[in-house]
């Protein structure tokens, strides 16, 4: 964690790193819901809540995304305030969840 809160090209390469994987996956979400015709979110926060409504990833999964996408949001917007213990905290554990919520889409797209 030390070394990683020191070097600060690092953190802007793992910050945006961390801001494509969700912005791709709220992208993925939004694809198939407009694909099966299902309910149109009014915002991000809503993709998560749809693809589980319609059995598409888990609550639970959908719960971290949610959150993904609120720390998504805070790069976006609040970029100064992006907390780096807990962009430190993703990276080294919360990768396992980007991929899980990765696996429910391609079990559901049949890849």
């Amino acid at each position: 964690m030390e070394e990683f809160k020191k070097d600060q090209d690092i953190q802007d390469i793992v910050i945006h790193n961390l801001f494509l994987i969700i912005q791709n996956l709220i992208d993925i979400g939004n694809h198939i819901i407009a694909d099966e015709g299902f309910e149109t979110p009014g915002y991000y926060g809503e993709i998560p809540e749809i693809l589980s409504k319609e059995k598409i990833i888990s609550e639970n999964l959908a719960s971290v995304f949610k959150k993904m996408i609120s720390f998504r949001n805070i790069i976006v917007h609040e970029y100064s305030k992006v907390d780096l213990a807990k962009v430190y905290d993703i990276l080294i554990y919360g990768i396992d969840d980007i991929n899980k919520i990765l696996d429910e889409i391609i079990k559901y797209a049949k890849l």
